[in-house]
């Protein structure tokens, strides 16, 4: 342990610390599994991405996803594998970000107790472990929690890298640009990385110091134009990426852009908490504390790189990437500037006014990260279960009725119909469920006297105008619905529908 923490931990409660740490590692894991074997179906954007897997081949990944979806490359890979293997739909594609989201657990703590080694880690470690966003993203169909993983993977190899021999450098650097197939945002950290090698080299001199910053530099920029042109391939249908930019700018103004950023990094890291203003100085106060310390100035420089080189690129459009969830790949370097603040403000003196702030700081950390999953973990264990609905309906099918799907609903509703099913679907083509758009539906089906209106999770905050006008010509005359999925048997009443 470093000297100046020898005062400020007792062997008594080092070890103790050290223990609720590997506690709160095994909850963590722990959470994360019940949370996966519980085995929801499939919804909302899982579901989006999950046809491009389960219908495509394998070479595809590569090639324009359905709906505008994006994905590293890498991740639907080692996803399609994983389906190959295991062969059940739901945990074998939620299998990936399961075990990338407790990879980030284990990297965590080890990050935050090289740093802070202490209560400070643990807390933080708390967070990761229990906040409800990083459990969600840990057991969903998503690449956000490898985005997490590399960032991390990144500031650990930074941290070690002028301890590692030149063939070491050298092999690092040539094979972390691979983590691009599996996080577009890698780009990022390892632009960080870069900026760390090239101190690194300056400090020791050597004729051969700069071989690997340029291995790293070179290969990062071969990886990172492939990856840009991939993306180019799978979201060329609007356009230089339209759709990501206007997520990433809400407000548009990209000059506003970075303070919204940076606040929304907070919300990540503890459930969108109170005072943002407070958590930042806290943070600024442990990234100025790790420029002072020397042993910790390699995190600093990695970070505050990484972190402007992903704020940069959005803000001067040269990498989409950055605009979509760039919060969330920056969150657990925002954590090491959390802990490292509240372990500064604990050291600080007078210790007898700010020793005080700290713990209860921390305290309020801890409470709000896992209030988080008590105030929204309902959407950890919520049921939306496409898979149970159309059960239940083929039990009470007995002909060919027609089904009317919504565009909600129409990508879960293919991963879990027989062909007996989808040969009598009519897919509503429009996001917004409305009178016109079932009226269609059915013309296209043939005018029926009855059919099966599908629907799931957004459709129900639209429906009322809808229902209001349908009310009018049917009658429903079988309902079957769980979770925020339905499937109701409408008879028409009216000879004129439309």
């Amino acid at each position: 342990m470093a000297e100046q923490y020898q005062t400020a931990l007792t062997p008594k409660s080092h070890q103790c610390a050290k223990q609720a740490l590997i506690f709160v590692l095994i909850g963590g894991a722990v959470f994360r599994l019940a949370v996966f074997l519980h085995a929801k179906s499939l919804f909302g954007d899982e579901a989006l991405l999950a046809v491009n897997v389960v219908f495509r081949p394998l070479g595809h990944a590569l090639l324009h996803l359905d709906e505008n979806q994006i994905a590293p490359p890498l991740f639907l890979i080692l996803s399609r594998f994983s389906l190959l293997i295991f062969k059940n739909l739901e945990l074998s594609l939620r299998l990936v970000p399961l075990l990338s989201g407790i990879a980030v657990l284990w990297l965590f703590a080890r990050l935050a107790w090289r740093l802070v080694p202490g209560w400070f880690a643990v807390g933080t470690t708390t967070v990761i472990a229990a906040h409800f966003v990083h459990v969600k993203y840990s057991t969903m169909f998503k690449h956000y929690s490898s985005d997490v993983l590399v960032s991390l993977i990144f500031l650990l190899a930074a941290l070690h890298w002028a301890n590692l021999r030149s063939r070491q450098k050298y092999a690092l650097a040539a094979a972390l640009p691979l983590m691009l197939g599996l996080s577009l945002t890698a780009v990022f950290g390892l632009f960080g990385l870069l900026v760390v090698s090239l101190h690194s080299a300056m400090r020791e001199k050597r004729r051969n110091s700069f071989t690997a910053p340029a291995i790293l530099g070179l290969s990062t920029l071969a990886l990172g134009g492939a990856i840009y042109l991939i993306g180019f391939s799978q979201y060329r249908k609007v356009g230089f990426f339209y759709e990501f930019w206007k997520a990433g700018f809400p407000q548009g103004s990209p000059l506003s852009w970075p303070v919204s950023a940076i606040v929304q990094v907070f919300d990540y890291l503890v459930g969108y908490p109170p005072l943002h203003e407070l958590w930042a100085v806290v943070c600024l106060v442990g990234l100025i504390s790790l420029f002072v310390r020397a042993r910790d100035r390699t995190a600093a420089i990695f970070s505050v790189a990484a972190i402007v080189a992903g704020l940069g690129a959005a803000i001067f459009r040269v990498y989409p990437f950055a605009a979509e969830r760039v919060t969330l790949w920056l969150a657990p370097v925002a954590l090491v500037y959390l802990a490292k603040g509240l372990d500064a403000l604990w050291r600080f003196r007078p210790r007898a006014f700010l020793k005080p702030v700290a713990a209860i700081l921390t305290f309020s950390l801890i409470s709000w990260a896992i209030a988080s999953v008590y105030i929204q973990g309902h959407e950890l264990w919520r049921v939306e279960e496409m898979r149970t609905v159309l059960r239940r309906q083929s039990e009470v099918e007995s002909g060919r009725t027609p089904v009317l799907v919504s565009k909600g609903a129409s990508y879960a509703f293919r991963l879990y119909s027989d062909e007996c099913a989808l040969a009598k679907t009519v897919w509503l083509p429009e996001w917004t469920l409305t009178h016109d758009q079932i009226g269609s539906g059915w013309l296209r089906a043939g005018r029926p006297q009855r059919f099966w209106l599908v629907l799931t999770g957004a459709d129900f905050r639209y429906m009322a105008p809808a229902w209001h006008v349908l009310s009018r010509f049917c009658m429903v005359r079988q309902k079957i619905e769980e979770g925020v999925c339905g499937a109701y048997l409408l008879e028409v009443q009216r000879e004129r529908f439309m």
